[in-house]
């Protein structure tokens, strides 16, 4: 069986995306597919300009000559609910439609998921994507609800998001007791992330004098500002690593204490808090999208408050001066993962949304 699956370039050099590495995820682990992978979404450093149109334009004639020459059996379309994926990706469900082939959404935050009052324009394109019989994935049971209420989404089904578990497993974690406590963003490096929070949170650290390292992972449209920003505060404690991937992740993972998000919109699941928590870093992170129902406050990481410093700041603080505390919830964090976030599991249950059972 052949899938079609859309994704922004899974080439981390090209592209820093949570839903690249969904996609990447998915490929590496479903060996009963044969998957062609059409990219979507726009690369990191580049501009939607004429380039960026014909590029997504061959896209598009792709996709229709793979469908009707019959080289696909199924598209697996990942679709976020924020206006340049609503405007770019909408066409290429419609051409899908054309054709009797099984058709996948899967959906990945955007800040259309939770925003209550959307444009009325931006509210009927996502009724029309959502409202049809094909098989639609979010990424928690809220999401689910927040769809089928706010979109009129049919047949949706319930797959968090996934990693695999192989290096961390075989991973044993020993709690820093004695050195400044390392902290973790990996991702890409822009507002929404909550940047700006982590910059006025190692302010009010700096204040208090508690000793921490920093350690970012990643690019993104801010990324010099942030850079810049964090070498003013932190000195040479600020680690900028670039774009990691394979073994330099995981070396970067295992380093670490802590994993810090503090998102303000636009998240499903994020792939790296997943692969973080798997390594036992304890995450500080916000509600947003469906963070909330993978870290338990308190128990198995932190969630506070969106554009909020100050919480962040205390959590970083608590973990710092309780080493205790930083070893049971890093327990917490990595068992949750363990025991909920299965790969194989996750592929079973993808492939019965293939076959349609």
């Amino acid at each position: 069986m052949s899938v079609i699956i859309t994704a922004p370039s899974l080439d981390p050099n090209l592209n820093v995306s949570g839903v690249s590495s969904v996609a990447k995820f998915i490929i590496d682990n479903n060996k009963d597919y044969k998957y062609f992978h059409l990219e979507l979404g726009k690369r990191d450093n580049e501009t939607r300009g004429l380039g960026w149109g014909l590029r997504i334009l061959k896209a598009l004639i792709t996709l229709f000559i793979q469908l009707l020459t019959g080289k696909a059996n199924i598209v697996h379309f990942n679709y976020a609910l924020s206006k340049p994926s609503i405007i770019r990706d909408t066409p290429f469900i419609f051409v899908t439609r054309l054709f009797n082939v099984k058709l996948i959404i899967h959906l990945h935050g955007g800040e259309f998921l939770m925003k209550e009052n959307p444009p009325q324009w931006i509210k009927r394109y996502l009724e029309y994507v959502l409202n049809g019989n094909e098989s639609k994935i979010v990424l928690s049971e809220l999401e689910k609800q927040v769809v089928e209420a706010k979109f009129k989404a049919k047949n949706v089904f319930v797959l968090p998001n996934c990693v695999d578990l192989g290096e961390a497993q075989s991973f044993q974690r020993v709690i820093n007791n004695t050195s400044p406590l390392k902290v973790l963003f990996m991702g890409r490096i822009t507002i929404s992330k909550g940047i700006e929070q982590i910059v006025d949170a190692f302010k009010l650290l700096k204040n208090e004098g508690i000793a921490v390292e920093f350690s970012c992972a990643g690019k993104g449209p801010e990324a010099d500002i942030f850079i810049g920003e964090m070498t003013k505060i932190l000195g040479d404690k600020f680690i900028y690593n670039g774009v990691v991937k394979g073994a330099g992740k995981i070396d970067l993972l295992k380093k670490c204490d802590v994993f810090i998000l503090p998102s303000l919109f636009g998240e499903g699941l994020p792939m790296a808090l997943l692969e973080a928590m798997s390594f036992g870093l304890v995450p500080i992170v916000t509600d947003d999208g469906s963070m909330k129902f993978t870290v338990e406050d308190k128990k198995s990481g932190f969630v506070v408050a969106k554009e909020s410093p100050e919480e962040i700041m205390q959590a970083i603080k608590s973990l710092a001066n309780d080493r205790i505390q930083l070893g049971n919830m890093s327990q917490e964090a990595q068992k949750n993962i363990f025991t909920n976030y299965n790969p194989e599991v996750y592929i079973q249950k993808l492939d019965q949304l293939y076959e349609g059972k």
